[in-house]
């Protein structure tokens, strides 16, 4: 993740939680910027990286200027949005982005043996589409347990509105523990989108 960033970078992190994206870039001087629709994680966010810049928003409707960023970072997040959710986003993604601006995003795979083993125990559920799953979210201090939902993005559908929204795939593949892996194997999709 970190060799698309470089010295002094405007990075935007894209559903950045409590900001732990932030460590991979400590060393680089860049001007991190954090986003996510949780205020109580961008709360956490702000204490623990205070000289960064954490905002609570929507990431289908970021509230930054255009050609605000050299280069984005969504990991784990856009799959949480059904698919015309995904499509505003990759817009406004590319709209904040400079031109030849990289997004780098991953995506859980849900086509691979972790997933499919979790719907056949009845721990994942299939939602209103097939591509569309519902899992129980139980929060580390048992305060929250609510349904969280995943649609499930394949390498097509990423380059089909990766390019509607003015980007070309720069690299795409699936991903276990950091290295390339076949569909089945794989926990997440890999993207590499660059602006045109």
């Amino acid at each position: 993740m970190k060799r698309f960033a470089t010295k002094g970078n405007r990075i935007l992190d894209i559903g950045c939680g409590n900001g732990r994206l932030y460590q991979l870039f400590d060393d680089l001087s860049t001007e991190f910027t954090g986003i996510d629709i949780s205020q109580n994680l961008i709360q956490i966010a702000k204490e623990k990286y205070p000289e960064e810049t954490f905002v609570v928003g929507d990431m289908r409707k970021l509230p930054f200027e255009d050609s605000s960023f050299d280069i984005a970072y969504s990991i784990a997040a856009v799959h949480h949005l059904p698919p015309e959710g995904q499509h505003e986003t990759l817009n406004e993604v590319a709209r904040v982005l400079v031109s030849g601006g990289m997004f780098v995003m991953t995506n859980w795979n849900f086509l691979g043996r972790w997933t499919q083993k979790r719907i056949e125990k009845g721990r994942y559920l299939i939602g209103d589409t097939p591509d569309h799953i519902i899992a129980n979210f139980i929060s580390g201090d048992k305060k929250t347990d609510a349904p969280r939902h995943y649609w499930n993005i394949t390498p097509e559908q990423m380059t089909t509105m990766a390019e509607k929204a003015g980007f070309v795939v720069a690299e795409q593949y699936y991903s276990k523990n950091g290295e390339e892996e076949t569909v089945k194997e794989a926990d997440n999709l890999i993207s590499v989108l660059r602006k045109i």
